[in-house]
Parts: C-alpha cells; structure tokens; sequence
C-alpha cells in the first residue's frame, strides 16, 4: 500500500504531461462551433508597407518586424487584417493562396465544413468540392482593394463577401475592390461565379470580364459592365448586359416579379417565351406564373419590344402583354393584351390586339407562311395590301413573297373579311386570296386562288371563281374606281344590276354620296350589264371617245352614249 500511494502522485504528473502534448485544435473543438479552426493559423502576413493591424479575438495588434522576422502577423478564425491609409499588405493562407492586399482595406477571415445539403445541391459549391468532403474559405470585404491568387482546389471553396453579394471562386486571379457601396470585379484568370446579397441575381463572371455591382436598398441590385458581357439569372429570366452597359434589377419581395431598368445602353432580356428589348431609360417589368409558366410583360417607362420567334411585340407604358410558347409541333406563341393595345409585328404583316384581346402566331419552317389566330376577341392583322379581320377563333395564314411583294392569305379556320382601300374581301374557310400592287399603275390585283371570292365595294360586290383576277384602282381627285377583269371573267353586282367583265375589259366606277347614284363606264371592251329591264351593252369608244354609261338610281336607270 505504501508503495502504491507513493506512485500515485507520480501517474498524475505523467496523465497531466500528456494532456498538455496534445494539439490546441483537439482541446478546444468543443469550446465553440468552429472549434475545428479556432486556433489553426489560416494565414500569416508575409510582406506589409506602412501600418497594418492584425485584430484577433477583440484585440488589434500591429504588425511589426523584428529583425528578419514579422511579428504578429499570423491570422486565425475570425481574424480581420486592416491597412491603413497609404499601407499595403501581402497575406499567404496554407495552400499558397495569396491576397495583395491596397491600402484603406479591412476583411475578416473565416472557415466552415460544407455541409451534405450545399455538396447536395449541385451548382458552383459541387464543382469546386467533387465528391469529397471541403472546406469554405470566406473573406469578408468590409471595404478596401486587393488582388487575389487563388491556388486551384477540389477540397477547398473560397468565397469572397461583400454588402452586395458573395463571389466564389476556384483558381482564379483576379482584383476585388468594395468601394462606396460598390464592389468591382475585375478577372485575369479561372472563374468566379457571384450570387447578390437577396440571392435575387447571380452570374459568372469570366477572363476578361471588368464588372461593378451596387446594391443601394434590398431588392434593388445595380450591374454595370467595363470589358466583357455577363448573363445575369433572375427568377423571371436572364439579363444580358454587354460592354459598356449598366441595368438595374428591382425584385418584388412579395410577389417575385422582376423589374429591369437600362440605365446605360440597351440590354436585353431573356426569358422562356421570348426576349425584351430594354433601351436606356426604358423600364420592363416581367412576371413569370407558378402554375402555367406564361410570362407577362409590362412597359414600365418607355416603349419596349419584345422579340419572339413569331415576331416582334412592341409594349407601350403602361401596358402589358401576358405570354405564352408551346413548341409541341411548331412553335405557337400567344399573347393577351392588358391596359391598352400590343402591336406584334410579323414576316408577312402586324397583328394588333386591344385591351382585353389575345392572339396566336406560328410560322412555317418550311414556306415563312405565318399564322394569326384569334383567341380572344376580334383580332385586327395589317399587311401592306390591306387589312384582314378576324371573330374569335378564326385562323388566318399569310405569306409575302419576297421577289413580288404579293401577299397571300388563307382562310385557315373561318371566315375572313380583308379590308382595303377599294373594299373589303369576304373568304369562306379553305380561301386562299392573292394580292399585289402593279408598281407601274398602282393597280391592287386580287386573285381567287382557291375556291369562290367576294370583293364589296361602296358601289356594289364583285364575285370571283377559282383562279378569277381581278384589278382594281382608286382615282384619289375624282374617288373614281376602276376594275378590270385580269383573268378569267367577273361579275359585278349594284343595286341598279349586274355587270358582266370578260378577260381584259374595264369598268369605270362613281358614287355620288348625295343621291345614292351609282356611274358606270366602259372603259375597255364591251361590259353587258343586265338589269331588271333587260340586258344592257356599254361599248369602249362611241363617237367622241366618251363611251357608253349606265347611270342607276333608286327608282330607275338612264343610258346615254358619249360623243
């Protein structure tokens, strides 16, 4: 027993001297949460000009050197490093990682494991990590200038903080700057990905790229390019902002839609049904529906185009256009117009929907023929030769060939009313209806190339058979209208009869809006008009060149013959 006493205090010295062999790192992993990294030296200031403060656990040292030696220049968790004014800094982490670090700088250093959910989610975190276990490095930027060398990692993520966002980069060198509120990135080499303070924006930034980013209130997140071009994703879309150009980005914290100011140049605006074209000063809000994925386009200031693979939409302020795409077979896209009209501007003519209306267009791969559809209300479409109109759920095709101009409509699903100058054509469903200008005499030709045509005018209703022709001019003086038979033969309906046009011949046309009175002339061949009297000829060229008229009224007609 004595023995065992005297040995006692012995074995208690021995236990002690081991526990005080053990490293720092083990003793106190319990004394925090980021005991792992609490008294592991991350890095040590290796070079410094002027005053530099190393601030650890409260305290601020001054770095200093001592002979050939720096002293307190070792930075652990939590540690923040601090230049003053005129004072430069270069600080070594263990993996050779290195920060060049300007004067008027202060940033704090810190370490966390990445957890299995951020390895889980995919994205920059997984590529720079693989599949092994990692570290992230976080360099917080309060304010000041550096230039960082990030040595290539798979284990270790170094991120770099600022007011506006976060940067995360993987073998990268490039300069960071926080100043005024405003952090700037400016990239040599490798990759840095960058994810807004609200996570409402985030981009990649690349070699070459000179960008600068402010974010003045929550929500708000100002972009600014010197050198290069960034793909900005938003929950709505991606903002393309090129060299020379700056946008802001306004997120709704309660509803997610997504406002997009061009504050310098034009920037574009990507989204899944098409693309807005936002020119400087100019405002496009943009909403994006959970259940049906249509997207809704609002003019905040300015006149905004959209472009889509059918056409172009031109918004005007303060109003809104509500956007689909299927691209099931061929691409459709829809729009519905709110608070005022969208003009959408196709291949082959514009399609204007009111307040309250909703459009369909698709274009054929194959021929360029576009279709118009009517979803809702009545549908206007305008093209060179006139304009067609369409009741809800009618569907009209058309087509300009590019060498002649002529413009080819068919009447898809319903009927259609095409409008001009000189009257209105009526095409039943299956129609198909021609029409081109003569360059020469201004003449509008109509051709019935498929199926049965009816052209009303004010002075009655033209009818044309498969493959009928028919031209047509307007006098602007007199409001004299003539109409030729180009192929085939025409019948021309009035209230006083019915003229009857062979291949070549002309009929001159008046009404006078006083008496209701209808002025026919034969102007080229023969033109039987029969009426309920009987059967009546005007001959091109009696006499003194004036012709054969027929002039009919309300209660009977008179024929007189010129010269």
């Amino acid at each position: 027993m004595k023995n065992r006493v005297e040995l006692y205090p012995a074995t208690l010295l021995v236990v002690f001297m081991l526990l005080l062999s053990f490293p720092k790192t083990l003793l106190s992993q319990d004394a925090s949460p980021t005991g792992l990294f609490a008294q592991e030296r991350l890095a040590v200031v290796s070079k410094y000009e002027g005053d530099v403060k190393v601030e650890h656990e409260s305290r601020q040292k001054t770095v200093k050197k001592i002979g050939n030696r720096i002293r307190n220049s070792a930075v652990y968790e939590e540690d923040s490093v601090m230049t003053m004014h005129a004072s430069t800094a270069d600080l070594v982490f263990g993996d050779n990682t290195s920060l060049e670090i300007d004067e008027d700088t202060s940033l704090t250093i810190s370490t966390k494991e990445m957890s299995g959910e951020e390895k889980a989610e995919g994205g920059f975190i997984r590529q720079v990590s693989g599949g092994q276990g990692g570290i992230v490095r976080n360099i917080n930027i309060q304010a000041g200038k550096f230039l960082a060398n990030i040595t290539p990692s798979k284990s270790v993520l170094t991120e770099f903080e600022t007011p506006t966002g976060v940067a995360s980069v993987r073998g990268t060198m490039f300069t960071l700057a926080y100043v005024a509120g405003v952090t700037s990135i400016d990239l040599t080499q490798g990759l840095v990905e960058f994810a807004g303070a609200g996570n409402d924006v985030s981009f990649s930034v690349e070699p070459g790229d000179s960008i600068n980013v402010s974010m003045p209130e929550l929500g708000h997140t100002s972009i600014g390019v010197m050198t290069g071009q960034l793909d900005v994703a938003t929950n709505t879309g991606t903002l393309i902002v090129e060299s020379g150009e700056s946008s802001g980005v306004d997120v709704d914290a309660v509803t997610g839609d997504v406002t997009v100011t061009a504050e310098e140049g034009t920037v574009d605006f990507e989204t899944s049904t098409g693309t807005a074209v936002i020119e400087e000063g100019e405002a496009a809000g943009t909403n994006v529906n959970a259940d049906t994925g249509d997207v809704t386009i609002s003019s905040e200031h300015g006149s905004v185009s959209f472009e889509t693979e059918t056409g172009t939409a031109t918004i005007e302020e303060g109003v809104s256009a509500t956007t689909s795409k299927d691209c099931t077979d061929t691409c459709q896209i829809s729009l519905g117009a709110e608070d005022g009209t969208v003009e959408f501007e196709t291949s082959s003519g514009k399609v204007v929907i009111e307040d309250g209306e909703a459009a369909g267009t698709r274009v054929d791969e194959k021929t360029g023929e576009v279709s118009v559809m009517s979803e809702g209300g009545m549908i206007d479409f305008e093209t060179s030769m006139g304009k067609a109109m369409m009741s809800e759920g009618d569907t009209i095709g058309a087509l300009v060939d590019a060498e002649t101009g002529e413009v080819i409509m068919t009447a898809e699903v319903g009927s259609v009313e095409f409008e001009t100058a000189m009257g209105k054509a009526m095409m039943e469903e299956g129609g198909v209806l021609g029409a081109i200008v003569d360059a020469e005499t201004g003449d509008m030709i109509m051709t019935a190339e498929i199926g049965m045509m009816a052209f009303e005018t004010a002075m009655g209703k033209v009818t044309m058979d498969e493959g009928d022709a028919m031209g047509a001019h307007m006098d602007a003086e007199s409001g004299e209208m003539f109409m030729s038979a180009e192929e085939g033969a025409l019948s021309f309906e009035t209230s006083g009869g019915t003229a009857s046009l062979e291949h070549g011949e002309v009929v001159g046309t008046s009404f006078d809006n006083d008496t209701g009175e209808i002025t026919m002339t034969a102007v080229a061949g023969e033109v039987s008009f029969d009426t309920p009297m009987g059967m009546a000829v005007m001959q091109e060229g009696g006499g003194g060149g004036g012709g054969f008229f027929v002039k009919t009224g309300g209660r009977g007609m008179s024929f007189w013959g010129g010269g």
